[in-house]
């Protein structure tokens, strides 16, 4: 159904921060999007987003690039198609404990994740949801059930992961158009090192 390229890249914190990272311009994308202040993993944020970056010296990107075979393609479906959201979830699954693995061979590293977090899950029962909206708490470290899993991912600090993977893995985002799926997906996540 499916094949797996694993793509990898380590920047300097500050060529990242000045090639790759647009605060503001990411933040208000961010306010667009149906998680915005509801996860603990997404702004607004109780932290100065640049001071956060600034605390390591280097980020070292992993990209998962998933592609579909011709069958694969030929079918038809949803956007937001179970099949797909499995398939991600599998993989970036599979992605966050490598990094949780990275996070203990560099002390003081914290890994990013792929898109948004869903420790949580995303079920209709109150105690599977995230705390966030319920809770009188305004930090994360306080009142996530998952505080020492949960991770922001790239583009929730800022990050352009489109323009990290064209520059840096030569390859361009795609998106199921016309029902069909693209030819690839890609996960990006990454670890701040110190």
């Amino acid at each position: 159904m499916y094949n797996i390229e694993l793509l990898s890249a380590e920047v300097d914190i500050k060529k990242y921060l000045d090639e790759y990272v647009d605060i503001e311009e990411f933040l208000e994308s961010c306010k667009e999007c149906s998680n915005y202040g509801k996860k603990w993993c997404c702004p607004p944020y109780d932290f100065n987003v640049l001071e956060y970056w600034k605390k390591f010296s280097s980020i070292y990107i992993i990209g998962e690039k998933i592609s579909f075979n011709q069958e694969e393609r030929q079918n038809e479906y949803e956007k937001e198609e179970k099949i797909m959201f499995d398939i991600l979830d599998k993989e970036k699954r599979k992605l966050t404990e490598q990094l949780y693995i990275l996070e203990k061979q560099y002390e003081g590293s914290v890994s990013l994740s792929a898109g948004s977090c869903s420790l949580c899950g995303s079920g209709m029962m109150e105690s599977q949801k995230c705390t966030r909206v319920s809770c009188s708490s305004s930090t994360a470290r306080e009142s996530c059930n998952h505080f020492d899993k949960m991770r922001y991912s790239i583009e929730s600090l800022g990050g352009n992961v489109g323009k990290t993977c064209s520059k840096l893995f030569g390859i361009d985002l795609e998106w199921i158009e016309e029902n069909k799926l693209p030819t690839y997906f890609v996960l990006v996540c990454g670890l701040l090192k110190k």
